[in-house]
């Protein structure tokens, strides 16, 4: 049997506006503690991702501001991030499950080979992390979302674990050209197996 045991809710990483909410009506930097905040609160909430070189990202950075001024954007909560970036899922308990995969929805546009997508694991609290899953090329159409469906078994690397914590890690490692393009995450779940034990059901 699978229990949905937590729902990572939407988690946008994308170049171009998206769906993303601590305090509403101006952009301000992100950090995690305010985007956990936000999302408790039920805040509807934009993450821009920018490079300080990209042409596009500086006229949507002009445009953002006067779209939070109309009355139907006025409770948006808007957070700037610099392109190489992450976002992590709150820590979880997998202690006793018997089975772990990571579920979500992926558009994943590729520039020149240069920029990656991944997917990354720790168990001690981010002091070091486990690579899942790594993308280098497209995935998904181009700006046509919800993209492609994505399902990890991650058992291996977060079994029996009394803190689990999941990073989209979005970057280009390189210096020259350092380029980018856009990558948008949704529907982010974790499902488990649950020990027969678990679920009442005796065994002879």
């Amino acid at each position: 049997m699978i229990k949905h045991i937590v729902s990572l809710a939407a988690i946008v990483a994308a170049l171009t506006a998206t769906t993303a909410g601590v305090l509403a009506g101006e952009p301000r930097p992100f950090t995690q503690e305010a985007f956990t905040m936000a999302k408790a609160e039920g805040k509807t909430v934009l993450v821009d991702f920018h490079a300080s070189w990209c042409p596009v990202c500086k006229k949507q950075a002009a445009v953002i501001p006067r779209v939070l001024q109309e009355e139907k954007f006025r409770e948006v909560v808007v957070f700037t991030a610099d392109y190489d970036t992450e976002l992590r899922a709150p820590p979880f308990d997998t202690t006793g499950y018997t089975g772990m995969w990571l579920r979500f929805t992926a558009n994943y546009q590729n520039h020149a080979d240069a920029d990656y997508l991944d997917v990354d694991v720790s168990t001690d609290g981010g002091a070091t992390w486990t690579n899942v899953m790594s993308w280098n090329e497209d995935h998904g159409a181009f700006r046509s979302p919800p993209g492609e469906d994505v399902e990890l078994d991650i058992m291996a690397v977060t079994g029996n674990q009394p803190s689990v914590i999941v990073r989209w890690h979005y970057y280009n490692p390189n210096t020259s050209p350092d380029w980018d393009w856009y990558v948008q995450i949704d529907n982010a779940a974790l499902l488990c197996g649950i020990p027969v034990e678990l679920m009442g059901i005796s065994v002879e």
